[in-house]
């Protein structure tokens, strides 16, 4: 039987999470998304815990790129 070489996330694997950030522009009167990225840690999914708690632990991450945006 041939070895598998699937690398990717499956449905019971702990998982990147994608997350977006948006802020509100008093111009357009619209909020306007100023970060998206990708976890670089893997988070547990609700198959194994019933509450995913990814934004407490990239609030750090997301607010030094919103900081890093305002100084340019």
């Amino acid at each position: 039987m041939k070895k598998s070489n699937y690398n990717e996330e499956t449905h019971f694997a702990h998982h990147r999470y994608r997350i977006e950030a948006y802020v509100f522009d008093t111009k357009s009167g619209q909020y306007l998304q100023e970060v998206q990225y990708e976890t670089a840690k893997k988070y547990r999914g609700l198959d194994d815990i019933d509450e995913i708690k990814v934004l407490n632990a990239e609030k750090p991450v997301i607010l030094a790129k919103l900081q890093k945006l305002t100084l340019h």
